[in-house]
């Protein structure tokens, strides 16, 4: 994943820097200086913005359930 595929995808996750970062435990200065040459964004990222994204809509999903279901 390259860092402007990353910026893209916390864009289309609706997340910030600071949010992510959080999220993963590192500090955001570290997750702002992922670049293309020493230092690639990890390559765990990737299939956890998956991971984020479907656990968000199954959230989605079970609210929308449960809204239903009374």
């Amino acid at each position: 994943m390259t860092k402007q595929e990353f910026v893209s995808k916390l864009k289309d996750l609706n997340l910030s820097v600071a949010d992510f970062a959080e999220m993963v435990g590192l500090h955001p200065a570290s997750v702002r200086s992922f670049n293309d040459e020493k230092r690639p964004v990890p390559d765990w990222i990737d299939s956890w913005m998956q991971n984020y994204e479907k656990a968000r809509a199954l959230d989605e999903l079970l609210a929308l359930i449960e809204k239903f279901r009374r």
